[in-house]
């Protein structure tokens, strides 16, 4: 089985080569992130044929390239669903109501954190931090953040995911 279509792969060998033109030739395994987005930004995820495609492509261990896709939490395992929320629950998020952002969408979409929804609409994930504490609590949709997610603000959110 390809991992990517024929329109796909010369995406990504397009998208790949531009990477590694930055790179000596001996250091090309220096490219494995940004290798991996390439691939999550074409599938929305990073599938086991796809590490095995880039440890080849950049001269890798395969078990270095699982190492890395499984170390870095922004790279999907499983095909996620079309709605990616990240809940940040560090310490800032934390004391400003993550807990109950997670159980409002867990109870809304009848999913648990690390799953998605049975329809395949939405993933929720719990994540140590996004960086924007200043404007907690917060999350990401998609990559895109919003912050300071009150009451009012999750509920618009809920209903945008399920006008979609």
């Amino acid at each position: 089985m390809a991992v990517f279509t024929p329109e796909e792969q010369s995406r990504f060998e397009e998208e790949l080569g531009l990477v590694l033109a930055r790179f000596p030739e001996d250091q090309k395994g220096a490219a494995l992130l940004e290798a991996f987005h390439i691939v999550q930004d074409i599938l929305g995820w990073v599938p086991d044929k796809a590490v095995e495609l880039v440890a080849r492509e950049l001269g890798l261990p395969l078990v270095r390239a699982y190492e890395v896709r499984s170390f870095y939490t922004m790279f999907h395992l499983e095909k996620p669903g079309g709605h990616v929320l990240e809940v940040c629950t560090n310490v800032s998020c934390a004391c400003r109501g993550a807990q109950e952002i997670v159980d409002r969408v867990c109870e809304r979409f009848g999913l648990a954190p690390g799953e998605t929804s049975a329809d395949g609409r939405v993933t929720l994930k719990t994540v140590e931090c996004l960086g924007s504490c200043g404007t907690a609590p917060m999350l990401a949709h998609n990559g895109e953040y919003v912050e300071e997610v009150d009451e009012a603000a999750l509920e618009n959110l809920i209903k945008e995911i399920e006008g979609d």
